[in-house]
């Protein structure tokens, strides 16, 4: 074998075989390192496709991404390169969600959801959003809500309003306490604040309660409104008995609309809807007693939807108004 080797080494000219330029190549240890090579592959290869599928309050859900090359085959790429968060403009929420890679070129993208209603997804590769990117996602109850309760949170005081946060708190108003409840995500009780009386963080009949845009906590109380913390100090309170602006007689039903922060109250007994700017200074009210279509008899709760679009309880006219 030695022998015939060098008979073949006699006849190559060794010339040819020099290098005739010469280059340095680093290799990346990490392909996440090179931010643009998303952005590369992206535009390299076809269009990745976003698949919907049932989503649940409280359950793990998950929505499915492909990508695929040009000629329809599956493409493949780092699972660090891909970034995915569900958000939900309405309640705050943010969730980081987790990427699996079940076979080449096709992913799991899995959340667990706390709130229902339009969330939106947003993937991206490498920085760059993908094709279709944000969707539209609709968190639904979960199908095992079917009337029977899982949890019972005993010991309250005649509880009059409950609100959830986007962690999962519980803020309860405690009307015959004259006091807020808060409880963890857990049910444990956290705190209570308040004692009867009508100064600041004090409550006569706390009713309505609502998360601010800025992340206080709202209370209707028997003719005032009060911004308070979590731990219970008053930011900002105004109100007395009356029925011109910012006065109020028997509120109870509060809200804060989705896009502009705008508080909404529901003025029982002066039958209309009271609208504040988050600082609490006055911006307008419409509804007035009366069966009319604009008119309001009582007004005892209010909610908006995911759109904006407000409900208002009309108690003694025994509908439901939108607005």
């Amino acid at each position: 074998m030695v022998q015939h080797m060098e008979v073949l080494n006699q006849n190559i000219n060794p010339i040819v075989f020099q290098p005739i330029e010469e280059a340095i190549i680093t290799f990346i240890t990490y392909a996440d390192k090179y931010d643009g090579i998303g952005k590369l592959e992206y535009g390299s290869f076809g269009k990745p496709v976003l698949t919907r599928k049932p989503c649940h309050v409280g359950k793990k859900s998950t929505t499915s991404l492909d990508l695929q090359s040009h000629d329809g085959s599956p493409f493949s790429i780092p699972t660090s390169l891909i970034s995915c968060q569900l958000s939900s403009h309405h309640c705050g929420e943010h969730i980081t969600c987790d990427i699996d890679e079940t076979q080449s070129g096709n992913y799991d993208i899995t959340f667990t959801p706390h709130n229902q209603g339009n969330h939106e997804l947003t993937v991206r590769l490498g920085g760059t959003d993908v094709f279709s990117s944000p969707i539209t996602l609709s968190i639904t109850p979960s199908p095992e809500m079917k009337g029977n309760p899982v949890d019972i949170i005993p010991k309250l005081n005649t509880p009059c309003g409950v609100e959830v946060t986007h962690n999962g708190e519980i803020i309860i108003a405690e009307f015959g306490a004259h006091c807020i409840t808060l409880l963890n995500k857990n049910r444990k009780k956290v705190r209570s604040f308040g004692t009867w009386g009508t100064k600041d963080s004090q409550f006569t009949y706390p009713c309505g309660v609502a998360i601010s845009n800025d992340g206080h906590i709202l209370v209707t109380d028997e003719q005032r409104i009060q911004k308070l913390t979590f731990e219970g100090d008053c930011i900002s309170s105004v109100g007395n008995a009356g029925s011109d602006s910012l006065q109020f007689n028997t509120p109870r039903g509060i809200a804060v609309h989705p896009t502009t922060g705008q508080i909404f109250i529901a003025d029982t007994s002066n039958h209309c809807i009271q609208v504040l700017n988050n600082d609490l200074s006055y911006c307008n009210s419409f509804g007035m007693y009366g069966s009319a279509p604009e008119q309001i008899h009582n007004p005892r709760d209010l909610i908006f939807d995911n759109e904006g679009v407000l409900f208002v309880v009309d108690y003694y006219n025994h509908c439901i108004k939108k607005f």
